[in-house]
């Protein structure tokens, strides 16, 4: 009897097996086929219809600004480097005294990063300092003095960049005005 029970328990679950890959089978799409021949397409389609793009591209500004005049139309073939349009600069937004700390704290700490991480970033502010110190040597009566004014320039900067100045507005404007003094 076990026997008996064993073999109709198996054909049983192989039925439900077969039922299963029978139910879940790939079911064939209708196709329409045809004979390829070589010869002229005489069918047109007129419709409306959507376009998508496959290829993006972004033409930006690295500043903000109006845009005044397009130089090119819809169409035209563009060469790498050719001027597209001309902007005109924006009129800076006003700046309150916290979110001009904050930006400069962002910058201190972007630029204290910068140094740490590839110290030959620097090569470009050093050129830029050299140009400078060249320029107050040539064109400065005392050369010396423009030097100094630099220097506490360069310092009043960074302290402000990375907000440890202690100074208050008007200290601040006292000292710059002594500086431009040491200079004109």
């Amino acid at each position: 009897m076990t026997r008996k029970l064993w073999i109709s328990g198996g054909l049983a679950a192989a039925a439900l097996v077969g039922m299963f890959v029978w139910a879940f089978r790939p079911q064939p799409i209708p196709v329409e086929t045809a004979e390829v021949r070589k010869g002229l397409f005489e069918q047109t389609i007129d419709e409306d219809g959507k376009t998508r793009v496959r290829e993006r591209y972004v033409v930006s500004a690295p500043v903000a600004g109006r845009l005044s005049r397009v130089r090119v139309k819809a169409g035209d073939v563009v060469r790498a480097g050719a001027a597209v349009a001309e902007l005109s600069p924006a009129v800076p937004a006003m700046i309150d005294a916290r979110t001009a700390r904050e930006l400069s704290e962002r910058v201190g700490a972007a630029l204290i990063a910068a140094i740490a991480s590839q110290p030959e970033l620097l090569a470009t502010l050093r050129s830029a300092f050299a140009g400078w110190q060249g320029e107050i040597e040539r064109d400065s009566a005392d050369a010396v003095t423009a030097t100094v004014a630099r220097f506490a320039a360069d310092g009043l900067w960074l302290c402000e960049l990375f907000g440890i100045d202690g100074l208050s507005p008007a200290m601040r404007d006292e000292v710059r005005l002594r500086l431009l003094g040491m200079v004109s």
